[in-house]
């Protein structure tokens, strides 16, 4: 028994720093390969302005590139990095010992639905918010960040087309922005709108 609840506060606690690293990195996919990335496919990068080093991850055979790398957040590099890279080269930074990793993300994939539901969080405006959802969450941010949704396609590795159509969904925040990129908002108003403000404001 003590050996069992061992092994699940391993695993929860592996959870925590599985979504984590979805979070910092945005070319990922929640999926077998992000959950098999292995020591190795991690690298640094020093620079003297920055306390912690600047750490990338390689990537192979994702979606639409058989290889690809980018840097991940600091945040992630401060609080979770150190004790993932406590592993020999070639081990998986997730539960190395777990060799068959479908059986690990299909339970990595359920507890996050079920302890997203008990938190009343998997359910948002009619629509279910798998794991998947984090990468739509990644584009928000970046887009919140950037205001550039070719920076975004290129953060996320997939084409802009996608990122306006899958991932902003066209939101209230696309909406903004491409209202003060069109211009829209330095344009006066008509003078009978003018007129109708004025007249509604002085009742």
């Amino acid at each position: 028994m003590e050996e069992y609840r061992k092994t699940e506060d391993r695993f929860f606690l592996m959870l925590y720093d599985y979504i984590g690293f979805l979070s910092a990195l945005k070319i990922n996919r929640a999926g077998l390969n992000s959950l098999s990335v292995k020591k190795f496919q991690f690298s640094e990068a020093k620079d003297k302005e920055f306390l912690h080093p600047i750490v990338k991850c390689k990537l192979y055979n994702t979606k639409n590139k058989d290889r690809i790398e980018d840097v991940l957040e600091p945040w992630f590099v401060d609080q979770y990095y150190p004790k993932l890279m406590k592993c020999n080269p070639d081990d998986y930074i997730f539960m190395p010992e777990e060799k068959n990793r479908s059986k690990l993300y299909e339970r990595v994939r359920k507890n996050f639905v079920r302890i997203s539901s008990e938190l009343g969080l998997y359910e948002f405006n009619g629509k279910t918010r798998p794991m998947y959802s984090i990468r739509h969450m990644n584009a928000l941010k970046l887009y919140e960040d950037l205001k550039d949704v070719n920076l975004v396609a290129q953060a996320l590795n997939t084409s802009p087309e996608i990122v306006k159509s899958n991932y902003l969904n066209y939101s209230d925040e696309w909406a903004r922005n491409r209202f003060r990129v069109l211009g829209y908002d330095k344009r006066a108003l008509p003078q009978s709108s003018m007129k109708s403000k004025n007249k509604v404001s002085g009742k």
